[in-house]
């Protein structure tokens, strides 16, 4: 049974994401983590009735539930460790539509779970050989203030003059709660979006350039220092510049790990992140592509700082979940240290031309053979995740899609000549 994807289990309500399996997640949870739980949800029209159902299946193994309510991702995860549950469950969908929904796990040191936990809890959903207790030994659901508790700790973990002035849209999303108030607390913000509302009346959830115009428009009215949009779960978020321009994820990513150079940074990312990382002058380690292979590499290597180009940044000295208020908060107080601009400072980043494909059909079978001609161009070989090539002036990635029969290859290079020249030797 394959229920988890990269990012927890996700689908569309109520066809696969339905009170009847959330009830068994929460028996298989239960099960598994034995103990205390916290648990959260954003606000989308089903997570309610989810979270009585996750709820429900907790309870029935003996656990005892904190309810952290509504609230983002993040805030969830930090409530998971600092109230000292033994694990913690949100229920969203993230950025994606209305109509998804789904749940993410987290562990006791708000780190996400494991493939391998991930697993353990198909199996006991599929074996159905789960914990149950009697009347006498149910535990009682209590609410905590998590939302409080964040941010208070996010707050405290910087010290910002001020004087920015900032527009933040949440598309009426989780991070309604949260980023508005904690901005306006260290620079001059302007919200828009800032009503929750599940149905996503504004925008597309996903903070991507696309569905960002009216923030374009309300940063160049309102001569704002920078913009941030986050998603519908609040762990991710998206930059735009004092001119009003989109800033690209891969730059993103190599600006926020270039504040970190400072600390002997050992930075954590995916194998299909941008060559400009290794540009900045910290250990680069490459994980397979997922936040949760990024998390757990900073924790084996102590790291200072990961995240990949979906807009997903964890800054460990705070807490394990990509976060997006706390990317925004680490911009801002760059911006103040440097005292460059937004557009300034992407400037820094080299930008270099990347090619996607996709070849469609047999996935193995094309795999083999796409693998088979990447190898003869030389270079330094990588299977962290597919096949990587690491040549001078350029690298390749060839991947397996996980849930199509598909093989993504990119290719990034020096130059868009020599670009389209690796993925022409590539697909031939």
């Amino acid at each position: 049974m394959k229920l988890f994807g990269t990012s927890g289990i996700r689908g569309l309500y109520p066809d696969f994401v339905s009170a009847e399996l959330f009830t068994k997640i929460g028996l298989s949870l239960g099960t598994q983590a034995e103990g205390v739980v916290c648990v959260g949800r954003d606000f989308r029209t089903s997570s309610k009735q989810l979270q009585s159902a996750l709820v429900s299946g907790f309870l029935s193994t003996g656990a005892e539930v904190l309810d952290a309510g509504a609230c983002p991702t993040p805030v969830l995860a930090y409530a998971t460790k600092k109230f000292k549950a033994s694990a913690g469950a949100i229920i969203t969908a993230s950025h994606n539509p209305p109509e998804f929904n789904g749940v993410k796990l987290w562990q006791s040191d708000g780190s996400a779970y494991s493939p391998e936990m991930e697993k353990e809890i198909e199996n006991l959903i599929e074996s159905g050989k789960v914990k149950r207790v009697g009347w006498e030994d149910i535990q009682n659901s209590r609410p905590i203030e998590a939302l409080e508790r964040y941010m208070e700790g996010i707050t405290a973990a910087f010290s910002l003059e001020g004087g920015l002035k900032t527009v933040s849209d949440c598309g009426n999303g989780s991070a309604t709660l949260t980023a508005p108030e904690i901005l306006s607390r260290v620079s001059n913000n302007v919200s828009i979006f800032d009503k929750p509302d599940g149905m996503f009346p504004n925008r597309l959830s996903e903070p991507s350039e696309k569905n960002l115009s009216e923030l374009k428009k309300k940063v160049i009215t309102s001569k704002a220092d920078v913009g941030f949009a986050f998603d519908g779960d609040g762990d991710r978020v998206a930059v735009i510049d004092n001119q009003g321009d989109f800033v690209k994820q891969d730059t993103l990513l190599a600006i926020l790990a270039k504040s970190e150079i400072g600390k002997n940074a050992t930075i954590a990312v995916p194998v299909d992140t941008s060559m400009a990382i290794d540009e900045i002058g910290a250990k680069v380690i490459r994980t397979k592509v997922g936040d949760v292979y990024v998390s757990e590499a900073l924790k084996k290597e102590k790291g200072t700082f990961g995240g990949e180009a979906s807009g997903c940044y964890i800054f460990p000295e705070v807490h394990l979940c990509p976060d997006g208020l706390l990317a925004a908060m680490k911009i801002l107080e760059t911006i103040e240290i440097s005292g460059k601009s937004m557009s300034e400072l992407v400037a820094e980043i080299p930008s270099y031309p990347i090619l996607r494909g996709v070849v469609e059909g047999d996935r193995e079978k094309s795999f083999k053979k796409l693998s088979e001609n990447a190898k003869k161009l030389g270079g330094e070989l990588s299977e962290t995740d597919g096949i990587r090539i690491q040549l001078e002036d350029a690298w390749i990635l060839v991947r397996k899609s996980g849930t199509e029969e598909k093989v993504r290859i990119t290719v990034e290079a020096h130059s868009e000549a020599r670009a389209r020249q690796l993925m022409g030797s590539i697909m031939n």
